[in-house]
């Protein structure tokens, strides 16, 4: 979640977690049950590969050729141009203009293989974190599952990479407009590379607002 305005201090119950230490899976996985979010560092996506795939998005959403992939409504693939999305409960359309990739859907012409390597990797990488969560859930739970929370994702045709870009703010925006409004996930879980600039928070269970740590090279993993 974002939230409205201002920065607030770290929550002390999300967890930053090295993927190497022993005690990772269930580190990370009472991180996400305490507060749906959890801070992942050295894991096995290199930074200069997440770096490399913002600059390629950075010269996509610069240039005019991304209209030639506005979204299909009934895919919901593609590019979204900027104020297509409004959160939930928000009457004002988000600053920010956004690309749905899935594993079907194809590149922009020009795009290195770049985000598809990435895409896969982070697929696989987000597997792996399912199967700490299936270790760490009580038995009594995990006996109702359907299938493995692995399988949920594998061969997936709705696991999702979603370039984000947000402009500057010009001035003239509406009052109270903001990059993203407060909201919640629906995914079962989401991965998030540290972004360029921060801004990440959460709502915690009391109703104050926490920025989520996430340094360069980290992931920042919620759950819907």
């Amino acid at each position: 979640m974002n939230s409205p305005s201002g920065s607030r201090p770290l929550s002390a119950d999300v967890k930053t977690v090295s993927y190497r230490s022993k005690t990772a899976p269930r580190e990370f996985s009472d991180s996400l049950k305490n507060t749906g979010f959890a801070v992942l560092t050295d894991h096995p996506i290199e930074p200069q590969l997440i770096h490399q795939v913002f600059d390629d998005w950075k010269t996509f959403f610069a240039s005019d050729a991304k209209h030639r992939y506005t979204f299909d409504p009934s895919k919901q693939s593609g590019y979204f141009p900027f104020k297509s999305e409004n959160a939930k409960g928000s009457p004002l359309k988000d600053l920010k203009e956004f690309f749905h990739l899935f594993g079907w859907n194809e590149l922009p012409t020009g795009m290195s293989t770049r985000t598809r390597e990435l895409y896969d990797r982070m697929s696989t990488l987000a597997g792996e974190l399912l199967e700490w969560v299936q270790e760490n859930t009580p038995d009594e739970i995990r006996k109702t599952f359907s299938m493995p929370l692995k399988d949920m994702i594998t061969e997936s045709s709705d696991t999702l990479l979603r370039p984000i870009h947000y402009p500057p703010i010009e001035p003239g925006e509406e009052k109270g407009a903001i990059r993203a409004a407060a909201h919640e996930d629906i995914n079962l879980i989401t991965l998030l590379p540290a972004a360029s600039a921060p801004g990440l928070q959460l709502l915690g269970a009391e109703g104050r607002w926490y920025d989520i740590p996430c340094d360069i090279g980290s992931l920042a993993i919620n759950s819907g």
